[in-house]
């Protein structure tokens, strides 16, 4: 190729954000109110034959609540969020024959669908269990990516799609808020995972608004869902290049970014670019 090509996240950024939080608890409901006020985004992982049970438990001394969010108000407690499975009751799927794994999955999707009245194609595998077996049946059950519970402590894109370790878990995501927003010159993806039920156990709400606080309102920052990072992914896979590298062609309906030669290229969604 004749010049040397690097992706860029939408609008020519470098730097790119997600958050992804499972079981669908009442506690959701505060966290989303966060998101929305510091501008950031993000998956929440339901298992949609648990909505709207009562839950409570003794931890630290305290009863915290486990509740779920109620199914009538799915719709609109998560609007404007990427709402995605995490099956219907919440087994380890390594332990499942494929047939029930796929039920748990299709049975799952199909009621989040009803739901939230879009298409619901990301996925995050209950205890974080995952083999070879598991993600053909996610795979096959139509599902666009899948997130686990490993972490890399780092700003990587996936690796795996149907394995995919996120940068930290919440509690470990201090140390790496500041690099994140100081870097400006390799390209970067701060993906977050939880549960919102933690912030009550470990009496931590106010950490999590500091932290969002300094994440959220950053113009050299790509705020998005789980699935929109893989869409965008998946979209700069697309591109057609000649066998020179000079002429690139956009058969998608996403703009997409990259950076050649120091310089931030856009390629029009149906459109094509000469270098």
């Amino acid at each position: 190729m004749k010049y040397r090509i690097s992706m860029l996240w939408p609008d020519g950024l470098k730097k790119a954000l997600t958050f992804s939080y499972d079981d669908g608890v009442m506690q959701d409901l505060r966290l989303i109110s966060l998101f929305r006020l510091y501008g950031v985004r993000g998956t929440f992982n339901l298992n949609s034959s648990t909505l709207g049970q009562l839950a409570s438990s003794e931890r630290n001394g305290r009863i915290i609540d486990f509740s779920r969010v109620p199914a009538e108000d799915v719709s609109a407690a998560y609007s404007g969020f990427e709402v995605a499975v995490h099956t219907s009751t919440h087994p380890s799927l390594t332990h499942l024959s494929s047939v029930n794994a796929v039920e748990e999955i299709v049975s799952d999707r199909a009621r989040l669908e009803e739901l939230v009245k879009r298409p619901v194609r990301g996925m995050a595998y209950p205890n974080g269990a995952v083999n070879e077996s598991v993600k053909n049946a996610v795979r096959a059950c139509g599902i666009s990516y899948s997130r686990g519970t490993d972490t890399t402590g780092n700003y990587s894109l996936p690796a795996d799609r149907y394995d995919w370790a996120c940068s930290c878990h919440h509690s470990e995501l201090e140390p790496l808020i500041d690099p994140f927003l100081d870097d400006q010159r390799r390209l970067m993806l701060l993906s977050v995972w939880g549960h919102s039920y933690e912030f009550d156990i470990n009496e931590s709400w106010d950490v999590i608004e500091s932290q969002l606080e300094r994440l959220g309102g950053n113009d050299d920052v790509w705020y998005a869902s789980n699935i929109e990072v893989f869409d965008y992914i998946d979209a700069y896979s697309l591109l057609r290049w000649t066998y020179t590298g000079d002429i690139v062609e956009n058969p998608t309906a996403t703009d997409i970014f990259f950076e050649c030669a120091g310089e931030t290229m856009r390629v029009p969604a149906g459109g094509a670019l000469s270098l």
